[in-house]
């Protein structure tokens, strides 16, 4: 009679024993990875949102100045100067990730017709694992990621 070809039970051991290693190995780099592009994708959304704000003051759209507000977990742009006065049927809301902490400049508005922003100076998102990118917000309306 013909043996069948088949696996030893120390070959799937060793197999197994490698994907363990490569796995395990590969779980940190993951999460590097992970935090990275949240960060990232965090500081893109909010200059996104911060040249729609400027952009809609300088159209002044709504006869108004348009303002952004930076929370963990959300950025707000609004119509007005004021966020608790605000019109919030005008509110545009992105969500962020909730690894991200944002610090610094939270809160700007854009003056209606020049785009000129009332805060100038640093965005710091700060992930769980302190890694930071920072968004500079210039005087007269830059905004560099």
């Amino acid at each position: 009679m013909k043996k069948s070809p088949a696996f030893t039970l120390v070959e799937v051991l060793i197999s197994i024993t490698v994907i363990a290693i490569i796995s395990l190995m590969a779980s940190p780099l993951y999460s590097m990875i992970r935090v990275r592009n949240n960060l990232e994708l965090a500081a893109n959304v909010v200059a996104q949102n911060m040249r729609r704000a400027q952009i809609l003051a300088e159209a002044s759209r709504e006869d108004s100045d348009w303002s952004i507000r930076v929370e963990p977990g959300k950025v707000t742009i609004y119509k007005g100067n004021d966020f608790e006065t605000r019109d919030a049927s005008f509110d545009e809301v992105s969500e962020l990730s909730s690894d991200i902490t944002p610090q610094g400049v939270l809160e700007v508005t854009f003056s209606e017709f020049s785009g000129l922003p009332n805060a100038t100076g640093i965005l710091t998102f700060v992930s769980n694992e302190n890694e930071t990118h920072i968004i500079t917000i210039g005087a007269k309306g830059s905004i560099h990621s």
